[in-house]
């Protein structure tokens, strides 16, 4: 995970590799201000490409009126990964376009609290966008029983 472009993503512990087999993260992106957090665990989406160089239309709105507060055109490398970090809880929407291809994660005050989370957009080797996935580590308390 480690190279002349690559960032290492510090406080997300996962995926520390994708299905795929990539593991690099080429852009890492802090979103919201730390010093307003409000929960314990570390929630963050990824944008992975599972294939060759492409580029990708990015954007994250905010709000419940969907305010942008990023939106990039992106080239991609292949089997790149760009990570955002979500620092403040609320209602976010990443959004992945590529072709005549789009795919939406949903963030809402529930995904923030004390378990780790991570949500990913995958772009296929054929350059469809393909279903997100959620990976949760627990840490709100021990079970009982």
């Amino acid at each position: 995970m480690t190279g002349s472009n690559r960032t290492v993503l510090p406080r997300v512990p996962f995926p520390s590799r994708a299905p795929d087999g990539s593991n690099g993260v080429f852009r890492s992106l802090t979103v919201g201000d730390p010093a307003t957090k409000r929960f314990d665990g570390a929630t963050a989406v990824f944008v992975l490409n599972a294939g060759p160089n492409r580029t990708l239309n990015v954007t994250v709105a905010y709000g419940p009126d969907n305010t942008s507060i990023y939106e990039r055109r992106l080239e991609f490398p292949a089997d790149g990964m760009l990570a955002f970090e979500m620092q403040q809880s609320g209602r976010y929407a990443v959004t992945v376009e590529r072709a005549n291809d789009s795919g939406t994660i949903v963030l809402t005050d529930d995904d923030f609290d004390c378990n780790d989370r991570a949500y990913a957009i995958w772009i296929d080797e054929t350059g469809g966008v393909r279903d997100s996935y959620i990976t949760t580590l627990l840490g709100c308390g021990t079970p009982t029983g």
